[in-house]
């Protein structure tokens, strides 16, 4: 996150270290999507999410998911670079909706949402907008993901601080222990590990 422009960085993008096709399709998110970016990636691109729908009665139970693209104002993208997601092959109804991102917190819509949907859900509006309590941080008025969920089981702790620890020079790499998302791995890095240390997720989202 940038302060001055309220906005997140393209770092990623900019020294092309974004991966082509979706990074999920690993635990703890096993993901078999085949999202793929075929040509370039969208300019604003800060790096891509998970996004899934639950059912409305019973959250616990995933009814779909996607990989997109995270614009650096906070909307999300499709694979064809079209603001806004698809899912072709669900039912009209209400889903909770969650995000996930290789190092933050996942977090879970409060409410079900009505799919399809002319209105965004958005996030950043309040600390409200998620699922529990504290599960985002507020970034100049903007509601954010939390940082340091370096392997991304939902729990901020010294797991996370070992991935860290044990490459915590590089440059020049996508991994999930880069937490501001520059493709540099230092310092900066541990201190979101370190502020957020202890944080937790909502149980729904932890692996």
């Amino acid at each position: 996150f940038i302060t001055p422009t309220g906005e997140m960085n393209n770092m990623l993008i900019l020294n092309d270290l974004l991966p082509y096709e979706q990074p999920f399709n690993r635990a703890p998110w096993n993901y078999n999507g085949n999202e793929t970016i075929i040509n370039s990636f969208p300019t604003n691109t800060t790096d891509w999410v998970l996004l899934a729908l639950h059912n409305s009665n019973n959250p616990q139970e995933t009814i779909a998911q996607r990989a997109a693209l995270l614009d650096v104002n906070g909307s999300l993208r499709d694979i064809n670079g079209e603001i806004g997601i698809s899912f072709p092959d669900i039912e009209s109804g209400d889903y909770y909706v969650s995000i996930r991102h290789c190092s933050h917190l996942g977090i879970m819509s409060n409410q079900s949402v009505s799919i399809p949907n002319d209105i965004a859900f958005d996030f950043t509006e309040s600390e409200n907008k998620a699922m529990g309590e504290g599960q985002l941080v507020n970034k100049n008025g903007k509601f954010a993901l939390i940082s340091g969920d370096y392997d991304g089981n939902g729990i901020i702790n010294n797991l996370d601080f070992n991935k860290w620890n044990l490459e915590n020079a590089l440059v020049g790499q996508y991994v999930t222990w880069d937490g501001d998302g520059n493709g540099i791995i230092n310092n900066l890095d541990f201190n979101l590990w370190s502020v957020n240390r202890s944080k937790i997720g909502i149980g729904l989202l932890q692996k």
